[in-house]
């Protein structure tokens, strides 16, 4: 798998599941985003997040593409100075070595 979340911390606010998390990214970028399974990281949901947010790291944007469930939404990956898509191939060192923040909200099932 090429990115992984780790949870960081999860709470309810009786309607939604909250989670912070790290993503690790390995391996290779495929065009139109990577697999992002949040099942993997604990997220104790089977339906797709309602909000997925990560934060911006050193020149790269992030876009989270919902599946049909948590566990096969897609992360595409944007460079902020050219506004276009990762090219396929290796993830850069920049991200590799990195840790990019994310946050999602999912329905309580």
């Amino acid at each position: 798998m090429a990115i992984t979340t780790a949870t960081q911390d999860q709470w309810n606010d009786g309607k939604r599941l909250h989670v912070t998390g790290v993503l690790t990214f390995t391996g290779n970028y495929t065009v139109g985003g990577v697999l992002l399974d949040f099942t993997i990281a604990g997220v104790p949901s089977s339906t797709p997040p309602s909000y997925v947010s990560v934060t911006t790291w050193q020149g790269y944007n992030f876009v989270y593409v919902n599946g049909t469930a948590a566990n096969n939404g897609k992360l595409q990956v944007w460079s902020t100075s050219t506004g276009t898509e990762l090219a396929a191939g290796a993830f850069p060192p920049v991200l590799t070595g990195g840790t990019p923040k994310s946050y999602g909200i999912f329905k309580m099932v």
